[in-house]
């Protein structure tokens, strides 16, 4: 059964949508518009996130003309949802751009997007899986769900990093061993050490794309996402692994610029001149593999990226100072 959302706007319209196909005159618009983001050279992921989300709107909005949307129909919408203000702040993205698009091109007189609130969201801690729920679920999952968790967990890559993994991306040095290409956000590229397992795994695979699907070849971030989540209790996913990887990888190291490296944790523009040695990387990304969490004490301490020097332990077999002993009060200093 189609979900049926009924919003209502201040001008007094009744948007009442069932999800079913997109409506005929908004298929034009929308096709020119991708266009319009291929000639830009946008990535192709931003491309199918982004007509996913105005196909969306178009589905539900109940409103034939693409042109006829007022702000007050867009603001009813993003916030009839009860999205998290992360995906609200996605979606508006998508709304901004493609208004945008139809403003600067003449197709209409007015941006309705243009007056929508900017969106304020928290900063939030990080969750990082537990080693005992990873464990479980690489017990659990099939030999290609598997992969997908690994990549996630021990190299730190995004759902939609891991959805284009190619065996074309393998490639090997001869001092240090076998790197992946990882295709990032907003097509930046960036080289990472593999761990023994997930290297043994990427040269077993048949040539091509090693998740093979129907967006462009291989399967969409989404449903990866999916997969992954799947074989993990609830509120386990490939995010939350990412940030088991960039915690376990900075509390073995202590090096933030070789954490940011693989997991690419800096804020825009913050990355500028930051290129550590490839070996600083490698350490960094092998903290990950024999690194162990011992306690539920232990994993409350570890934030994503942000730790405390002072208070981490570098080393497997040592227990970190108790919050309140001398040891953990002190701090070391800034470089």
């Amino acid at each position: 059964m189609a979900h049926h959302l009924a919003l209502a706007t201040s001008n007094g319209r009744i948007i009442s949508a069932m999800t079913t196909i997109v409506p005929s005159s908004w298929v034009a618009p929308l096709d020119q518009w991708e266009a319009w983001m291929r000639a830009a050279a946008r990535p192709t992921t931003t491309i199918y996130l982004r007509h996913y989300q105005l196909r969306r709107l178009a589905r539900e909005l109940g409103v034939a003309d693409p042109w006829a949307v007022t702000t007050d129909d867009l603001v009813a919408w993003l916030g009839g949802h009860g999205w998290a203000p992360e995906t609200i702040r996605s979606y508006r993205a998508a709304l901004k751009t493609f208004y945008s698009w139809a403003h600067v091109t003449g197709q209409i007189l007015a941006d309705p997007a243009g007056l929508l609130p900017a969106v304020a969201t928290p900063k939030r801690k990080a969750r990082p899986t537990p080693e005992s729920a990873l464990e479980a679920a690489l017990q659990e999952a099939s030999a290609r769900i598997r992969l997908m968790v690994l990549l996630a967990a021990r190299e730190g890559l995004r759902r939609g990093e891991i959805a284009q993994v190619h065996t074309r991306d393998l490639e090997q040095d001869l001092v240090d061993g076998w790197y992946l290409r990882v295709h990032g956000k907003g097509a930046k590229e960036r080289i990472l050490p593999l761990c023994d397992e997930v290297r043994v795994l990427l040269r077993s695979a048949p040539e091509g794309y090693v998740f093979p699907g129907r967006i462009d070849g291989h399967l969409s971030p989404r449903y990866v996402g999916k997969l992954v989540s799947g074989v993990f209790d609830v509120g386990w996913t490939t995010h939350t692994l990412r940030h088991r990887f960039a915690t376990i990888c900075h509390d073995g190291s202590h090096d933030l610029a070789a954490v940011q490296t693989p997991a690419r944790a800096l804020p825009a523009g913050d990355d500028d001149g930051l290129h550590p040695d490839p070996q600083r990387v490698t350490a960094c990304c092998d903290a990950v593999g024999s690194l162990k969490w011992r306690t539920h004490h232990d994993r409350r301490r570890l934030h994503h990226c942000r730790l405390d020097p002072a208070r981490a332990v570098g080393v497997a077999d040592q227990r970190p100072p108790h919050r309140g002993s001398g040891a953990a009060l002190q701090r070391r200093p800034h470089r």
